[in-house]
């Protein structure tokens, strides 16, 4: 079998092309991610509360593929967590509160959905 020299750049044009469209995606779900906080923070602010802003901490993968598997993972538990949260708000009566923690949890299943997407092609 003879080695293909155009190897090397067909593998790294790949890799090229998969950081872009991370990139994007990620740029996407920043937003998305922005736009929870802001809204948990009035959540927590309203009644007299204090956000917190210091991040749980979390490994730090140095390849693309075991960013989006760490990402994947964090998404998947922060739908976990918000669908526990929007329990706790139906408990106290909440409605506005349940239903917004629940859209969150879709916001997250749906960025988990599309990472997946994106490590399948890697």
């Amino acid at each position: 079998m003879q080695r293909d020299r155009h190897q090397p750049d067909r593998v790294w044009n790949e890799l090229r092309v998969h950081s872009v469209l991370a990139r994007e995606l990620l740029a996407r779900e920043a937003v998305d991610e922005l736009g929870h906080a802001a809204y948990l923070m009035d959540v927590i602010q309203d009644p007299g509360g204090e956000p917190t802003t210091t991040p749980k901490p979390f490994e730090k993968p140095e390849t693309l593929k075991g960013m989006l598997e760490l990402d994947v993972r964090m998404e998947t538990e922060d739908v976990t967590h918000y669908m526990a949260h929007a329990r706790l708000a139906e408990e106290l009566e909440l409605p506005e509160l349940k239903m917004k923690l629940e859209e969150m949890a879709a916001d997250e299943a749906g960025h988990g959905r599309a990472l997946r997407r994106l490590l399948r092609g890697l």
